[in-house]
């Protein structure tokens, strides 16, 4: 089994299979979603709540996603800790092998597991989760906005037709 598919296995990362997205499709659907056609207001303002529960919807999800790798990657911490201090079993030294006599100090530890291919490819997985998080959380941001910007477009329709 390759790093990656260790730390994936880890972290218990859930693919699109399960209703996840990556930031690329998120990024595609918000685009097509979030433009307001200007010659249907109305019906543009009748489908912002239908937008805000289902990008909410994908918000909870992501964000609940994110907190359940963050508690891998504190197991995984865990784990690469008491690797390194020579806690772990004698099984784990005999798959992958640590000179024990190199042993790091506590103060230089964090060294170790900042440098750890393992912990730097979980990193990499929390923080692009991470940012599909803070996207989503920006495109409901984007559409509670919405009601503000359909008034606009309305009162400036009446103003160009004359009817102010």
């Amino acid at each position: 089994m390759n790093t990656a598919t260790r730390i994936e296995k880890m972290l218990s990362v859930v693919d699109d299979d399960n209703n996840l997205h990556t930031i690329q499709e998120l990024r595609k659907m918000v685009s097509t979603d979030i433009v307001i056609r200007k010659d249907e207001l109305g019906e543009e303002s009748r489908r912002t709540p239908i937008l805000h529960d289902k990008y909410l919807k994908m918000y909870l999800d992501e964000l609940n996603e994110l907190r359940r790798m963050e508690r891998g990657m504190k197991l995984l911490l865990k784990k690469k800790t008491e690797y390194y201090l020579g806690k772990s079993d004698p099984e784990v030294y005999k798959k992958a092998p640590f000179d024990l006599k190199v042993r790091p100090i506590k103060s230089d530890l964090n060294l170790y597991l900042d440098a750890d291919p393992d912990m730097q490819q979980a990193q990499t997985l929390v923080d692009l989760q991470d940012v599909k998080v803070k996207y989503l959380r920006d495109t409901l941001n984007q559409i509670n906005q919405r009601g503000f910007q359909i008034r606009d477009n309305l009162e400036w329709n009446k103003f160009s037709n004359g009817i102010v």
